[in-house]
């Protein structure tokens, strides 16, 4: 089924900026060909949830009712196991026919050292799910797909090109067996959007992505609520006083409000301000405004924030000094720590980090690369303590020419940090996962090739849930670049 032709259409507009949204919102008028708004909408553009498709959405997600409340579609109680099955099978049946769909089927993983998997007392053996296309092609090779622990399952959150014009935002809810559980939703659509896109899942149920619109009408750093479904909610925000200088998001939720990190060029010098503010979790709204933490050299960026119960943790890259800095600030975004943590000797840092908080510390992970070899490092710390590093993975291949790409995810189930990067041999780049005790940071398995006939592979993303992970990685096929994912673990 083809949602770009069978959904309804509405266009909302805020502050010069158009918006398609698909599969959701208020129903439309036509006239000649040009969507309208309806009665339905307060002509602000906000979405009115309706009670039949919300309730179809969530059953269509896996979840066993949905209802509308303060205009927004909310699924409540997962169904038992078996009838996820029932309900990953019928959407397995209304797939996208124009996606290019491997089978739902389970492989033993390859193992890619010499050690075998040290489950620490588990009783099963982990698999990996056959790699699955997505979305046959990214908007372009420096898309960052986003793999997000979800309900029962995982939500992949990816940019595509759009059906009309220009990109889009894609959501698609996978069961832990990476079986698809609900046909993809456009979230956004036929607008300019940066490669860089976090999601958050609010307690609500309901979610909140921040994006760069890097040009074109309403550029900028955007906010957008959106319904469990994937599709609805509110009309895109802009943050205040955003334009084309403004990049790289990165958003976090303090348990209150959202609140969002993006970068800010100066023009003339090039210097990297560090911005932050609040936005209101239910409609997207600036609230007051943002403040600059700190001014980097030219070439700095792509922060990286986490809340971890009462201190934010702040991870960016200054090209200055050639450091990874941490900051730690509490809720009034006024500093209560800061480290910087040097490359080794000979090495430089590259890439970008990622950073999680898993209840009791914040885990750091970043690669690092000299003339002879790169590193990956993994570092923990508790709210306001030094960063302490472990030795982990200087032995095995990483980003090769590229930028460093590593993705780090919390194993709460199992008690270990999960890691997926960017791993090159001699004639390919695929996407490799390693398991990591968080009592004695000792390897428990990997490195794992995720998809072993990839030889084109770039920015995953890692998520973990219940005994399994969920990975998102884009490949090169031609001149289109392929939005993969894949699962790996087992349920004792």
């Amino acid at each position: 089924m083809n949602e770009a032709t069978t959904q309804p259409r509405h266009l909302a507009v805020l502050g010069g900026l158009a918006l398609l949204a698909l599969a959701g919102g208020p129903a439309c008028d036509f006239e000649d060909g040009t969507p309208i708004l309806t009665s339905e909408d307060d002509g602000g553009g906000d979405a009115t949830c309706d009670p039949a498709e919300c309730a179809a959405a969530c059953t269509a997600a896996g979840y066993e009712r949905g209802a509308c409340r303060d205009d927004s579609c909310f699924c409540e109680t997962p169904p038992p196991a078996d009838a996820d099955a029932d309900a990953d099978a019928d959407a397995d049946a209304d797939a996208d026919a124009d996606a290019d769909v491997e089978p739902d089927v389970e492989v033993e993983a390859e193992i890619l050292d010499d050690g075998g998997a040290d489950e620490g007392g588990s009783s099963c053996t982990p698999v990996r799910s056959a790699p699955r296309i997505v979305v046959p092609s990214a908007a372009d090779a420096d898309e960052r797909p986003v793999a997000l622990r979800s309900g029962a399952g995982f939500v992949v959150f990816a940019r595509a090109p759009a059906p009309i014009t220009a990109d889009g935002l894609r959501f698609a809810r996978f069961g832990l067996d990476g079986a698809e559980a609900s046909a993809p939703m456009w979230t956004l659509s036929s607008v300019e959007i940066g490669p860089v896109h976090p999601l958050i899942e609010l307690p609500s149920g309901s979610f909140v992505t921040a994006f760069q619109v890097p040009e074109g009408a309403g550029p900028g750093i955007w906010l957008k609520v959106f319904s469990s479904s994937g599709t609805g909610g509110e009309v895109p925000r802009q943050a205040p006083e955003t334009g084309v200088r403004d990049a790289t998001p990165t958003a976090t939720y303090d348990g209150e409000q959202v609140v969002v990190v993006w970068t800010r060029t100066a023009p003339g010098t090039g210097n990297v301000a560090i911005e932050i503010q609040r936005f209101d979790p239910r409609t997207g709204v600036a609230l007051g405004s943002a403040t600059t933490l700190r001014t980097a050299s030219p070439g700095s960026g792509e922060p990286r924030l986490a809340w971890g119960a009462r201190r934010f943790a702040l991870a960016d890259f200054d090209a200055g000094d050639g450091a990874l800095h941490v900051v730690m600030l509490d809720g009034t975004f006024a500093e209560t720590a800061a480290h910087a943590i040097p490359p080794p000797p000979g090495h430089s840092l590259v890439g970008y980090p990622s950073l999680v908080w898993n209840g009791v510390e914040f885990g750091l992970a970043w690669e690092t690369r000299g003339t002879t070899g790169a590193r990956l490092h993994l570092a923990t710390f508790p709210p306001d303590a030094e960063p302490v590093e472990h030795d982990v993975l200087s032995d095995v291949p990483l980003s090769g020419t590229e930028l460093g790409q590593v993705s780090l995810a919390w194993g709460d189930r199992t008690g270990e940090w999960g890691l997926a990067w960017r791993y090159t041999e001699a004639s390919r780049a695929s996407i490799a996962l390693a398991r990591i005790d968080a009592a004695d940071f000792h390897r428990i398995e990997g490195p794992v090739d995720l998809r072993p006939e990839a030889t084109t592979a770039w920015h995953p993303s890692l998520a973990y849930h219940d005994g399994f992970y969920m990975v998102t990685w884009i490949e090169a096929s031609g001149t289109s670049y392929p939005v993969y994912e894949a699962t790996y673990g087992c349920a004792p």
